[in-house]
């Protein structure tokens, strides 16, 4: 019998709020952990919301202070722009392989002053924004990104080096790898979070009509438009005066999407109602619903208000 040593390290798999959450309890009692999240920054989906239901709280002012906390923690080892490749061993001793993709910019280096992204000649559709804004092949991923620094997309970049010669720390490399490495923990959190579904299964809500948009993009719209005094408009210029919410699009469908409740697409929109009414009051929402499922801690009183507001 082969007696191994029980690794006092773990692995969190994601990088949004509940992998934060989980990597700084860890952190607090003392063990060792080592992150891994597939995108350039951590934060997630809530990252990209104006507000949180049913409190209505700045989703950035919440955020924001739990990614410092995680890049200033020394019991927390941040792998972005990575993935878990493979595993081995059982719990107690889990060896891991993780691929990091190369970034391109050396965090510890980059002064986030912009000068790349401007002389850049390249524009693709910005993820953060789903895919409403343009950005750079070489970008912040947002205002609030963990790691603070700018990252290069490798799929976009023509090479032109224009970037690496106006950058005024030389923290720019083009010709950096991908690179392995293998990490030992004592057990994993996985806390990969939720996707989008996938709009291909959506054909009969013509997704891809122009005045067709994803409640995400709403929330992007809410962020970037609405908050800096703009109204919304459609792609020919005119005001937008009514707009219609269609929920369990795609869910509860085993036929086209899932069989289950995402258990968020309710408040996710009467929290998005509420805002859109106190931006522009004589905007007219309608909400077609199978069932309004409030299935969180305050959330009926949320909903309930709502309603007695008349949104």
């Amino acid at each position: 019998t082969v007696t191994l040593p029980i690794q006092q390290r773990a692995l969190v798999v994601g990088g949004g709020v509940a992998g934060i959450t989980a990597a700084l309890q860890l952190s607090e009692a003392g063990y060792k952990v080592n992150m891994v999240e597939r995108r350039p920054s951590i934060g997630g989906r809530m990252a990209q919301l104006s507000k949180t239901f049913p409190t209505l709280d700045c989703s950035p002012c919440i955020l924001s202070p739990r990614m410092a906390e995680v890049e200033n923690t020394p019991n927390i080892t941040l792998h972005t722009n990575s993935e878990v490749q493979g595993l081995s061993g059982g719990p107690g001793n889990f060896r891991v392989k993780i691929k990091m993709k190369a970034r391109g910019v050396d965090p510890d280096k980059c002064l986030k002053c912009g000068r790349c992204s401007q002389v850049c000649p390249t524009e693709v559709p910005n993820e953060h924004d789903e895919g409403m804004y343009p950005r750079k092949a070489i970008y912040l991923p947002f205002p609030q990104a963990v790691p603070s620094s700018y990252v290069v997309d490798f799929e976009h970049c023509i090479g032109c080096q224009t970037c690496v010669n106006t950058c005024p720390v030389k923290a720019i490399n083009l010709d950096e790898q991908d690179r392995e490495i293998e990490v030992d923990v004592g057990s994993i959190v996985v806390a990969t979070g939720f996707d989008l579904i996938d709009k291909s299964h959506l054909k009969s809500y013509s997704p891809d009509h122009p005045q067709v948009i994803t409640a995400m993009q709403v929330e992007r719209l809410i962020e970037n438009e609405l908050t800096e005094g703009k109204v919304l408009t459609t792609p020919s210029g005119g005001r937008v005066k009514s707009l219609a919410y269609v929920l369990c699009a795609g869910s509860r469908d085993p036929h086209r999407g899932v069989s289950y409740c995402s258990s968020v697409c309710c408040p996710y929109t009467v929290k998005q109602a509420i805002l859109l009414k106190k931006f522009l009051p004589y905007l007219k929402i309608y909400i077609y619903y199978t069932d309004m499922r409030m299935t969180g801690r305050g959330f009926e009183d949320f909903y309930r208000e709502a309603r007695e507001k008349d949104i």
